[in-house]
C-alpha cells in the first residue's frame, strides 16, 4: 500500500511540475482559493460550536481549544440519555429509594450538545440560591455519612470537590468503574449534579423527570452515571438529598433502609473474599 500511494504522488508530482509555468500558477491558485472559500464556509459553524464548549464552563476535559476538540472527538460515542429499557434486564434488582420520588414540576431542561462537559443549558437559579441552599448539600450528606464516605477533588470534574466512598469500604465494579465518585455537584457552572445510582433507583429518576444518562453512560461510564438537574426549590433540594443518599446506599452496598424494594435483600455491608478481592453487588 505504501508503494502504491508513493508511486501515485510521484506520479502526481511529475505530472505537476511538467506543466508550464502559467499553468502551474493557475492551479496553485484555484487550490488556494478552494481552501479559503471552504474555511470560510465552515467558519461561522466552528465558531458557534466553539462558543457553545465555552459556554458551558470548566469541567473535565481542558476549558480551551484542546478541549473542545476532545469534546467534539467525545461526541461520536454519545447516547440518547432519557430510556429506560437498559436497566430491566439488569440482575441487580435493589432500591435504596425509600419511596417512590415525586414528578419533577416541569419540562427537562435542555442540556448542551456537547457530552463533556455534561451541563444544562437553561432553568438556571440565582448565584444567592445556589451559594446559600445547593452548594452545602453533598457536605450535608457528607456528615451523615462520615463513616463511609470522603469528600475530595472530583477525578470527573477536576475542579470541584465529589463525595466518595471511603478506602476502607469495599467497592463493587460499578463502583470502581466509577472511580469510587459517589456524586459530584458543577458549583463552576449551574450547580446541577452527577451521581451513580441503583439500576431500579436510576430508571425512577428518570421516569419522574430528575435527571438523564450521562450521554456516554455505558461506554466509558457506568451506566448507573446519571445526570440530576439543578435543584431549584427547597422541596427539590430534599428530593435531590434523597437520590444523594440512595446513591451511598447502592455505591458502599449498604443494607436497604426500611421501606425500600427488593427481590433479594442484603442484610450486611459485604466484606473481602479470601484472595482480597471485594464481591460485587450482581448486576
Amino acid at each position: 500500500m505504501n508503494a502504491v500511494s508513493s508511486k501515485a504522488q510521484s506520479f502526481l508530482t511529475r505530472a505537476f511540475t511538467s506543466l508550464p509555468g502559467s499553468a502551474r500558477e493557475r492551479m496553485l491558485a484555484v487550490a488556494c482559493t478552494a481552501c479559503i472559500a471552504t474555511t470560510a464556509f465552515f467558519y461561522p459553524a466552528i465558531r458557534k460550536d466553539y462558543q457553545a464548549y465555552m459556554s458551558l464552563g470548566p469541567g473535565g476535559f481542558p476549558h480551551n481549544v484542546v478541549g473542545w476538540l476532545a469534546s467534539c472527538f467525545s461526541g461520536l460515542f454519545g447516547r440518547e440519555t432519557t430510556s429506560v429499557e437498559c436497566y430491566d434486564a439488569m440482575p441487580e434488582k435493589r432500591q435504596w429509594l425509600t419511596s417512590p420520588l415525586p414528578q419533577r414540576v416541569g419540562e427537562r431542561p435542555k442540556t448542551g450538545k456537547h457530552c463533556i462537559p455534561h451541563r444544562q443549558i437553561d432553568q438556571f437559579v440565582s448565584s444567592e440560591f445556589a451559594q446559600s441552599q445547593l452548594h452545602p448539600i453533598i457536605p450535608r450528606v457528607h456528615a451523615k455519612y462520615s463513616s463511609i464516605t470522603t469528600c475530595k477533588r472530583s477525578q470527573h470534574e477536576r475542579r470541584t470537590d465529589a463525595l466518595f466512598l471511603a478506602p476502607d469500604v469495599p467497592a463493587h465494579r460499578t463502583a470502581r468503574k466509577a472511580w469510587l465518585e459517589i456524586a459530584h455537584m458543577h458549583e463552576t457552572a449551574e450547580y446541577s449534579l452527577h451521581v451513580v445510582l441503583a439500576p431500579r433507583d436510576c430508571i425512577e429518576v428518570i421516569s419522574k423527570g430528575w435527571g438523564e444518562r450521562h450521554p456516554v453512560s455505558g461506554f466509558a461510564l457506568p451506566v448507573e452515571y446519571l445526570f440530576i438537574y439543578t435543584p431549584r426549590t427547597e422541596e427539590e433540594i430534599a428530593v435531590v438529598e434523597r437520590i444523594i443518599e440512595a446513591a451511598v446506599g447502592f455505591m458502599a452496598n449498604l443494607p436497604l433502609p426500611a421501606g425500600a424494594t427488593s427481590e433479594f435483600v442484603q442484610t450486611s455491608i459485604p466484606t473481602k473474599d479470601t484472595d482480597g478481592t471485594v464481591t460485587p453487588v450482581p448486576q
